[in-house]
């Protein structure tokens, strides 16, 4: 009875193949007690010469940043380089955009996650370990640092896409003609009231006031963009909505507008946050990072993105500190807030973001193509250094996201000017 009631209990936060299979006194009987899922995946071997099947565990559909790009990325690596397989796919999480996942199912099928996950478990054996039967999805780093990050993939949002141009038209907007773009701050209220048993204030470096976006968003109202904020839950009203700006994330938001508003808009003005994903991740908009923390996960590959990091000081001297000071400081690629307790991290100010965002207009309108002035070049060439210092630091555990960056060598992307102003 005690068993009984310690696996009743044990169910509650693992899978029935998690306790057997780190219960048992022998191994071995875990292939009895699946034993159907051990003759499948024993056939599924044998046919691997002929026909590959393989299955895939996804853990982080509840945050859209990951979902968004990770699997995009199997997916565009399941296209594009001619991956002709079968893959059942599970994920064991809640879904962060619904309407995203139905797009994304025309290229697998989806299972429930008890009828995958002791493949996972039988693959441990040696006798049937087969790593090319399973999906290595690039959860690790949810950012895209492959030649086919500028690839896009026409997915299916004719229902969204109809659904957003009526919501638009009740704003007066017709998107052949009026130009959108959308702007986000970081705040910890979605992650507080979305996992209320989770502390995540870890990450509230990265928070950001919306406020210091009102003197970049009336300048391209004036310019004649309708500026839409984005984000789920956002902890406050902005203050300075009008008829050309507009604070969706408040009064408006669903799944099913994130992704028409992501595919209409121009550009994204954001500070690194699931919000912005998928007019990053799946339509490959334009985007101005502001406020960017931290700095050593700037995606080198991402021509379209500007970014422009927070103000790092020294506590003492109250003097800016340069790339290379920021490095010396272990704050390059920190993720753990309590360590910027040491510098003083401040924002952009509105005047940097206004700065940033005039910059990376006139890099649109350039197509990306504008030349790199001494400073940023030696920038890039600093952070490309120290990238590779970094990795080797940490070679004895291969991470995917310091491998890709470290490998390019190139600094694809854009760093503002404004970053470089004392």
């Amino acid at each position: 009875m005690n068993r009984f009631f310690k696996l009743k209990k044990e169910l509650k936060t693992k899978s029935l193949a998690e306790i057997v299979y780190y219960n048992l006194k022998k191994r071995e009987f875990f292939l009895l007690f699946f034993f159907p899922h051990t003759l499948i995946f024993c056939l599924i071997k044998l046919i691997n010469p002929i026909f590959l099947v393989r299955f895939g565990l996804y853990e982080r559909s509840d945050r859209l940043g990951h979902f968004s790009a990770d699997i995009n990325i199997y997916i565009k690596d399941k296209i594009f380089k001619s991956k002709n397989s079968i893959d059942f796919v599970s994920f064991n999480k809640l879904i962060s955009n619904k309407i995203l996942l139905n797009a994304f199912n025309k290229y697998f099928i989806n299972v429930p996650y008890f009828i995958i996950e002791p493949f996972f478990y039988l693959n441990k054996f040696k006798f049937l370990n087969s790593e090319k039967n399973f999906i290595k999805f690039n959860k690790n780093t949810s950012r895209d640092y492959s030649k086919l990050r500028n690839k896009i993939i026409k997915y299916d949002f004719s229902k969204s896409e109809q659904n957003t141009k009526k919501f638009l038209e009740k704003f007066n907007i017709d998107i052949n003609k009026d130009k959108i773009v959308l702007i986000f701050a970081r705040d910890e209220y979605f992650l507080e009231k979305t996992f209320p048993k989770i502390k995540t204030n870890y990450h509230n470096f990265r928070n950001t006031n919306i406020n210091n976006l009102k003197l970049t968003s009336n300048y391209l109202a004036r310019r004649g963009y309708y500026v839409f904020r984005i984000g789920k839950f956002p902890k406050t009203k902005i203050s300075f909505e009008n008829k050309k700006i507009i604070d969706y994330g408040f009064k408006y938001w669903s799944e099913d507008l994130d992704i028409g508003l992501a595919k209409f808009c121009s550009f994204v003005i954001s500070n690194g946050s699931g919000a912005e994903s998928i007019a990053d991740n799946i339509f490959n908009k334009p985007i101005l990072l502001y406020s960017y923390v931290p700095m050593g996960f700037i995606n080198t590959f991402a021509s379209k993105c500007m970014y422009l990091p927070k103000n790092h000081y020294f506590k003492n001297s109250k003097k800016k500190m340069n790339i290379s000071q920021i490095y010396k400081q272990d704050l390059l690629f920190e993720t753990n807030g309590h360590k910027y307790n040491k510098i003083n991290l401040l924002e952009c100010n509105k005047y940097q973001i206004l700065g940033a965002c005039k910059e990376f207009l006139n890099l649109i309108n350039n197509n990306f193509k504008i030349k790199k002035n001494k400073t940023q070049i030696n920038f890039e060439k600093k952070f490309l250094y120290f990238l590779s210092e970094r990795y080797k630091m940490i070679n004895r555990v291969k991470i995917d996201a310091y491998y890709m960056l470290a490998k390019t060598k190139k600094f694809n992307s854009n760093i503002s000017l404004e970053f470089f102003k004392k």
